[in-house]
């Protein structure tokens, strides 16, 4: 089962592209713009880190570079071509979830902004405990364990603390549970602070969805396994148990009549968070309604389950109808208004709902050919104009997340072959906030749209994204960067680093061979990075590659298949892989493509 809702909007297939809209934008302007970033982030950062340190020299260094060409017709030249910048993710992920009900970023490198502005911070009391359970959000995306253990604790002491300066106050309750969130043995204390909350507010919007959502879960896994949940347990995972017993038709409709009455509840809920104006509340009861979608649709999957398809086939199939479930929720027009409304000028949250509705609308277009209604149009026109207000009403950082959103809500647009508009919002963004990562990142989106230093200019901004916030995101795609400029020592610099502060990461792995391949086609050098697989041979290439997301996968194995194996053993592999449905047809077909030269 997800954990949350989400959407992925990633640049990195439309970056460095041929064709690009042509948003009126010049060298000269974007130029101008990333020497000013560049000056403000050395002079806030040159001192005490070496990714500012002469920023500007080497800003003015990567302008003036001439790209070497691009060398047409060689297999292992188009093998480098199709996966030099795998890892660029100029992306925007918005979900509904955490604390408050929404996240506005939870890219990897928005928890990484996250993690490093909250750490800044000076919080007490509710903030304080709030301030620890983000950051073991975004620790924990990361995969920072230490980190990520660290800020659970914190978050526990600091609510444990509030609730006895409090004993009270519900939400201090509702906060305590937050920080516990059932994990290991903490069933116990997270239900007793749930229902202290309900004792002390029997109609606390927040408690009343957590109490919920575990029953929600407890519902699906009583009718996976055929045996009863407790209340005060974490829960289980059940995508195994209803692969390895479908249900019957007869538990579905059982399961299907249980659920209909937890939506009751749900309405319920919905109804006191509007009456209140709890926005947190409003949008935890949102997502109920897509946690009683995902439940219904898990255990119908289950049931229709063919014989002969693989567990890991049917968790893909189950998670990906899963994930549009979000998209259907949210095109609820009474909801969406009504959460735009709750909002007010919160431009983080009313951002995140704009960006989960239109993307909703992107997914349906690519998947079922439909264009957006009139009502849908005018719903998005209207919520886009009201970012633009917020983002023009003064200084605030809360005006530079409206712009921000204004501009990912552009970047989907061209998406979906329309016309971006606002595009003003672009230069507001880096007034009001000229250090912020995605800020940066509109600059290499932007980038792309140029007829001529394309390339420099996305290199440059990815440079700046790395000295305004070092991690491996960014160092990731610094590396991406110089290899497509041809400034390949640099880039592999990076990735040296990027292998130390993730050892055995596939995906780096991955990268540095396409840096290689990019740098020379030579007999040897395809040797050197063939060899950097070591263990990973066509015996075992499935099992280690598991780990790794579904996309991810498919690009690892469509690259190793062209470079590693035999031509024999590779189309062995590749009929293998196929049977076991961890490589589609479509990459399987561009395999063949590249066997036959």
């Amino acid at each position: 089962m997800l954990r949350r809702a989400f959407f992925a909007l990633f640049a990195s297939s439309a970056v460095f592209a041929d064709s690009a809209p042509d948003l009126g934008l010049t060298p000269e302007m974007l130029h101008g713009i990333l020497r000013d970033a560049a000056a403000k982030i050395e002079a806030r950062h040159g001192s005490e880190r070496p990714e500012a340190e002469k920023l500007v020299e080497r800003i003015e260094a990567i302008l003036g570079i001439e790209p070497p060409p691009v060398r047409e017709g060689d297999r292992a030249q188009a093998i480098a071509e199709g996966m030099h910048l795998i890892n660029l993710d100029a992306s925007a992920k918005s979900s509904l979830g955490g604390f408050r009900g929404y996240v506005f970023d939870g890219s990897q490198t928005g928890c990484l902004q996250t993690y490093h502005d909250l750490e800044k911070l000076d919080t007490k009391d509710a903030d304080e405990v709030l301030r620890w359970i983000d950051m073991h959000r975004a620790a924990e995306e990361l995969d920072w364990d230490d980190k990520a253990a660290l800020c659970k604790q914190r978050a526990i002491g600091a609510a444990r603390a509030l609730v006895s300066r409090e004993p009270k106050n519900p939400t201090a309750q509702v906060l305590l549970a937050s920080a516990l969130d059932w994990d290991d043995d903490s069933g116990p204390e997270t239900l007793a602070a749930l229902k202290t909350a309900l004792k002390l507010d029997p109609k606390h919007p927040m408690a009343t969805a957590k109490v919920l959502l575990r029953r929600i879960h407890m519902a699906l896994e009583a009718a996976a396994t055929r045996q009863p949940a407790a209340l005060d347990e974490r829960g289980i995972d059940t995508m195994r148990p209803l692969y390895d017993r479908p249900l019957s038709a007869e538990e579905v409709t059982a399961f299907e009549q249980e659920l209909q009455a937890l939506g009751k509840e749900v309405d319920q809920l919905l109804a006191i968070a509007s009456e209140r104006r709890d926005l947190g509340g409003f949008l935890h009861g949102a997502m109920l309604r897509l946690e009683l979608r995902k439940s219904l649709l898990a255990a119908m999957a289950s049931q229709k389950r063919p014989p002969d398809i693989s567990f890991e086939a049917f968790a893909g199939e189950v998670s990906q109808r899963q994930i549009m479930q979000i998209f259907i929720v949210l095109d609820n027009a009474a909801l969406f208004g009504r959460a735009i409304e709750l909002s007010g000028a919160n431009a983080e949250a009313v951002g995140t709902l704009a960006m989960l509705h239109l993307v909703g609308q992107m997914m349906d277009r690519a998947t079922e050919g439909s264009e957006p209604s009139e009502e849908q149009n005018a719903r998005m026109k209207a919520v886009t104009e009201r970012l633009v207000q917020i983002a023009r009403a003064d200084d605030s950082l809360n005006a530079a997340r409206a712009a921000e959103a204004v501009c990912i809500i552009g970047m989907v647009r061209v998406m979906m072959d329309q016309k971006p508009e606002h595009i003003d919002m672009l230069p507001r963004t880096l007034q009001l906030d000229p250090l912020r990562h995605r800020t940066l990142g509109f600059l290499a989106a932007a980038a792309m749209t140029l007829k001529e230093k394309r390339d420099v200019t996305a290199a440059a901004a990815m440079t700046l994204q790395l000295a305004a916030l070092p991690g491996l995101p960014t160092r990731k795609l610094a590396a991406a960067g110089a290899a497509k400029i041809g400034d390949y020592d640099t880039a592999l610099r990076l990735l040296d680093d990027c292998a130390k502060e993730k050892p055995g990461d596939l995906m780096i792995l991955h990268q540095r061979i396409a840096t290689l391949l990019r740098q020379s086609q030579s007999k040897a050098t395809i040797k050197k990075a063939t060899l950097l697989y070591g263990d990973i041979t066509p015996d075992t290439v499935i099992e280690k590659t598991a780990t790794l997301d579904k996309a991810d996968r498919q690009t690892f194995l469509h690259t190793y298949l062209l470079l590693k194996p035999e031509t024999q053993t590779a189309s062995e592999l590749l009929t293998k892989l196929l049977d076991v449905q961890v490589l589609d047809e479509s990459s399987a077909n561009d395999v063949r493509k590249w066997m036959e030269k």
